[in-house]
């Protein structure tokens, strides 16, 4: 993904309605954040987690955990009642998100379509 790409997204979830994201800083520099928005179904409310990184210099020194904590800390006193995210089966997310007590949903299955002759692979991006 290019910073402008980056930029591109990171600006679109903030312009979502039920906008919600927390940031992590290491003096003025940001290492990190946990971006997403909530919506309301049926059964109440959930959040659509669509992003959360740390900066790879200073990976491994638990900002993630931390960024998805407090997320999750602020989410409960909202009353919400479920988190829900996208991420790569074979990625190391997927064991960080697994590692913090997220599973696959059984009910609940991704699917895609290409709409362009530009995407060939089929992905989401």
């Amino acid at each position: 993904m290019t910073v402008e790409s980056a930029r591109t997204r990171l600006t679109e979830i903030l312009e979502t309605p039920g906008f919600r994201g927390f940031a992590a800083l290491s003096e003025e520099d940001l290492v990190g954040a946990a971006v997403g928005n909530l919506e309301q179904w049926d059964a109440g409310r959930r959040f659509s987690l669509r992003e959360l990184f740390v900066d790879p210099d200073v990976q491994g020194q638990g900002i993630g955990r931390r960024l998805l904590e407090h997320l999750l800390e602020r989410l409960r006193e909202a009353s919400v009642r479920r988190v829900y995210l996208l991420t790569s089966s074979d990625g190391p997310a997927r064991s960080f998100y697994e590692s913090s007590g997220f599973s696959e949903d059984d009910g609940t299955i991704v699917q895609s379509l290409s709409v362009s002759s530009a995407d060939t692979d089929g992905s989401l991006s």
